[in-house]
This record gives structure tokens, C-alpha cells and sequence, in this order.
């Protein structure tokens, strides 16, 4: 299952950065889902696990052995990815704990939304950054740090999770590559 990214406000499921996997025999869903000027969290968390559910719901229609589901995604869809691999006792997000994904992929996603601000250079990544969180979350992490550490892959990291290929460049301008270290 394929999440795209978008800062939470754009994008598409037709932004599947990983076709090239399907040339290697793998099945791939990409899932659209409601963008933070339309809904606020936990709306995106939510629709990706609609998605998920439908799918194991319908694993047999479709071909899909449920045993051997990877979910990933890229940026804001990595850190969704993240939330629907770590957080699946988590009942606001609509997870079905039976599903456990065999592995996580997570290209570059934000791991811990109120340490991403403190690590965002100053000026315009910083103030990207302050933008996506406010429209995610209907406010800022630092006046919301409840919802931020809801909203938290971090939060959710344990010994029963799935393991998790991070993939995440040390040049990267818009989520610190700090994320994934701390993610790590």
C-alpha cells in the first residue's frame, strides 16, 4: 500500500514513485486521502486506514496475500505510512488491530512533529514546515502537543512493531534528515 506525499494539502495517488516494483512481480494500491485544507487530523490517518481495511477486507478478490503487506509512502505519505504500521491499537486513527503490515517503508517522512520544528533551518523551510503542521493540525505542535504527539509516528514505536526501511537523503530541505535519525 502506497501513501503519496504533499505536505498533507496535495498530491495524488497517481504520484506512485515506486512502479517500478510492480516489473518485480509486487501488487500495489495507492490510496488517495482527504488533504488538511478539507479535513484536520486525524481525517488523513483515518481515509489510509479505510483504505487498508478494504483491502484486507477484500484480499481474496483482489489477489493479495495478507500476510505479506507492506505499507510506504514518501514525505507526508512516509509519515502516514509510519502511523499505519506503528499505530494499529490506535482507535481515533480507525486501524483494525488484526492488520499488521510484514514491514514499513518510510521515504524521508516527519517522525516527530514537535522536534521537526526545533530542527527545521530558519526562513523559508521553517516556515513550509510551521504552514503544514498548522493546517494538519488546525494549530501549531507547540500549542497543540497533545495532538502533535498523537500525530506522531515516534509516539508509537515499540518492540511488537514492524520493522521499517528508512530512506531518508542528509541534504534533504524540507523534512531534517534528524527525523529519520531519531525515528532509527
Amino acid at each position: 500500500v502506497w501513501v503519496h506525499g504533499g505536505a498533507w494539502r496535495l498530491g495524488s495517488k497517481d504520484w506512485l514513485n515506486v512502479k517500478y516494483l510492480i516489473q518485480q512481480g509486487y501488487a500495489i494500491a495507492s490510496v488517495d486521502y482527504r488533504f488538511s485544507g478539507d479535513a484536520k487530523f486525524p481525517a488523513q490517518i483515518q481515509d489510509c486506514n479505510t483504505a487498508l481495511n478494504f483491502l484486507m477486507a477484500n484480499a481474496g478478490s483482489y489477489g493479495i496475500d495478507p500476510k505479506r503487506l507492506i505499507v510506504g509512502g514518501g514525505s507526508a505519505g512516509g509519515h502516514l505510512a509510519l502511523l499505519l504500521g506503528l499505530a494499529r491499537r490506535e482507535t481515533a486513527f480507525g486501524a483494525d488491530p488484526s492488520i499488521q503490515p510484514l514491514a514499513i517503508l518510510d521515504f524521508f517522512g516527519p517522525a516527530d512533529l514537535i522536534s521537526m520544528l526545533e530542527e527545521a533551518d530558519q526562513g523559508h523551510e521553517r516556515e513550509a514546515a510551521e504552514d503544514a503542521f498548522h493546517r494538519l493540525l488546525g494549530a501549531s505542535p507547540a500549542a497543540r502537543p497533545d495532538l502533535a504527539r498523537l500525530a506522531s509516528p515516534i509516539t508509537y514505536v515499540s518492540r511488537g512493531n514492524p520493522p521499517v526501511l528508512i530512506l531518508h537523503g542528509d541534504k534533504d530541505t524540507s523534512v531534517p534528515f534528524r527525523q529519520s535519525q531519531q525515528l532509527h
